[in-house]
This record gives structure tokens, C-alpha cells and sequence, in this order.
């Protein structure tokens, strides 16, 4: 009789070692590439913050109220404020009330940070806190807000302006005068139809 050759295959349980082996791998790999990008997690925050911005100015066009725009640039946050209601008349106002009341608050992802704010006729803003009014129109002070990656070249510029109610990006810094070239020194905002 005639031996057959017995084929060795490789069992299951081989083969689910292999395949979690792979698994696992591939996860270490997609957090490592997640790290390695700033440069999207620049992109990321820039969306964030600008539709932060945009969704803030038109609160305040709902409300009929103003507010007052808040930059951490030591926190990395840009947060709307409201002040309390008046109370009614004749009643004290409560002193433990908070003085303000915080909506809206946009924080930066680690690593990706408010280089400065621009405006006109001041000097950069870098550091600390910065407040800017916000009408009940949704006008606010024509400024940039430039974000950037912790030691990396890369920045963002969100232009900020009081003569049209969205925000819009640029992939470079650019100086406040490139951003509100047409902007003359006798012109008022207009209010946000």
C-alpha cells in the first residue's frame, strides 16, 4: 500500500495568534500616526475655533444681548460671556451670583495653541487674558486670532471681522494690515443681518 503524504496545515488557534498579533500592531501604529500630526490637529482646532466664533456672534444676534468675547491664550480658550439678568426692581441682587456667566467655550487640543490675537492700532496680544466686546448685533472689533503647533512652523490665521459674520481661515500667518486691507480708520462695523 502506498503511503499517502500527509500536508501540514496550519491549526486554528495559529492562525487567530497570527491575525491578533496583526490587530494589535495595526492599533499601536494608528495611535502612533494620530501623534504624528500636528499639522491636522492644527486644521482640526482651526474648524473648532472658527465655528465657535461664528456660533458666539450669532448667540448674541439671538439674544439681542451683548457679550463679551473672552481669550485665554495661557489656557488655550476662547469663551463667551453673558452678565446675569438685571434683577427685578426692587429686589437685591444676589452677591454669590457669579458676576458673569460663561457659554460657548472652545478649548485648544494639547499641543496646538493662540500664538497671538491682532487687531488694529495695538500691540500684539500674547499672553494672559483678552476681552472683546460683542454687540447685540454680533459686531465685534476686526481681529485675528493666530493658532499654532507647539514648536512647529505651522500656524493658522482666523480672521475675525466686524463687516461680514463668518470667520474665515488662511494656512499662513499673514499681519493684521494683509487681513483687513479694505478696512478704513472712519469706518463702523455693521450690524449682522
Amino acid at each position: 500500500m502506498p503511503r499517502r503524504s500527509r500536508s501540514r496545515a496550519f491549526s486554528l488557534v495559529e492562525i487567530l495568534l497570527v491575525l491578533a498579533l496583526i490587530g494589535l500592531s495595526l492599533m499601536i501604529a494608528a495611535s502612533k500616526m494620530d501623534t504624528l500630526s500636528p499639522e491636522r490637529a492644527l486644521e482640526s482646532a482651526s474648524g473648532t475655533l472658527r465655528s465657535q466664533l461664528e456660533e458666539m456672534r450669532h448667540a448674541t444676534v439671538l439674544q439681542g444681548e451683548p457679550a463679551t468675547l473672552v481669550y485665554d491664550l495661557s489656557a488655550g480658550t476662547c469663551r463667551m460671556e453673558l452678565a446675569p439678568p438685571a434683577p427685578e426692581p426692587g429686589v437685591l441682587p444676589d452677591p454669590q451670583a457669579p458676576a458673569m456667566e460663561s457659554l460657548l467655550e472652545t478649548e485648544l487640543p494639547e499641543g496646538i495653541r493662540i500664538l497671538k490675537i491682532q487687531r488694529r492700532g495695538v500691540p500684539d496680544t500674547t499672553t494672559g487674558e483678552l476681552r472683546m466686546r460683542l454687540t447685540g448685533s454680533g459686531a465685534c472689533p476686526a481681529h485675528a486670532v493666530v493658532l499654532g503647533v507647539t514648536e512647529k512652523p505651522w500656524v493658522r490665521t482666523l480672521r475675525v471681522d466686524p463687516l461680514f459674520p463668518g470667520v474665515e481661515v488662511f494656512e499662513e500667518s499673514r499681519t493684521f494690515d494683509q487681513l483687513f486691507s479694505f478696512l478704513q480708520d472712519d469706518r463702523q462695523p455693521a450690524p449682522i443681518p
